[in-house]
């Protein structure tokens, strides 16, 4: 009796450790099909065309990449040189980094789409503006990116964290003022997450139009935010999360 015991369960290791072994070697293939579909995107350039038509669509704004290459850091992240966000219009420089690396979710590759699911600027310049009606323009643009419901496109945006790494905020507010009191935020660290499923935003482009839920849930994110605040002569640190 022991020995079949024994036999029926080397038996049935041996149907796990192939099953294992399979399972193992499908993922294999499928991460080298998927290095190879995204490596095959960067150099034809289609990745960086998507990317900017998706963030200009978004963001109703210049987006401007340089070069584009895998990131050695991880397995599906990718690199941007020379990443810059503008005003069309006037030219104004809103954001503009060195690097920004994006990484690509797993699962929708199994039917052919590209989903970004998060991005890291590293050492940005971001410039924020408070103008004479109180209106902080990167809020809206903010909320259009974490916020706005994605499309059923082969690419598209369904980000869950947007990161700054060694940041400088320029903070000009013009609210009730002659002139703008700037306050400037050094060696920032600042993380934005979108919290939950629900809350997407259905984000129109007409002027008079209002961004609408998809549903009852509203919109909120988590921030952490690590910094040196310098405003008129004075210095601060400041390290703060929490909800907004």
């Amino acid at each position: 009796m022991r020995t079949g015991g024994f036999s029926f369960v080397g038996f049935l290791l041996a149907r796990i450790l192939r099953f294992a072994s399979a399972l193992a070697i499908g993922a294999v293939l499928f991460l080298v099909v998927v290095l190879f579909l995204l490596n095959h995107l960067i150099e034809a350039g289609e990745f960086r065309d998507l990317l900017i038509r998706e963030l200009e669509r978004r963001t109703q704004l210049k987006v401007e990449v340089g070069a584009v290459e895998m990131d050695l850091g991880g397995i599906t992240g990718i690199a941007l040189k020379d990443f810059s966000l503008s005003d069309p219009l006037t030219a104004r420089p809103i954001l503009t980094a060195p690097r920004m690396v994006t990484r690509v979710a797993l699962l929708p590759l199994w039917n052919w789409q590209i989903v970004l699911q998060d991005i890291s600027f590293h050492q940005p310049t971001l410039h924020v503006i408070r103008n004479q009606e109180g209106k902080v323009d990167v809020l809206e643009i903010l909320g259009r990116i974490l916020f706005q419901k994605p499309e059923d496109f082969p690419f598209t945006l369904d980000l869950n964290e947007i990161r700054m790494e060694s940041a400088q905020v320029i903070f000009h507010d013009q609210f009730h003022r002659p002139d703008p009191l700037i306050t400037e935020l050094r060696q920032a660290d600042l993380s934005l997450r979108r919290v939950g499923r629900n809350g997407f935003l259905d984000v129109t482009t007409g002027q008079n139009e209002q961004n609408q839920l998809v549903n009852d849930e509203k919109p909120a994110v988590d921030y952490r935010l690590q910094t040196v605040v310098e405003r008129e002569g004075q210095r601060a640190e400041i390290a703060s999360r929490g909800r907004i």
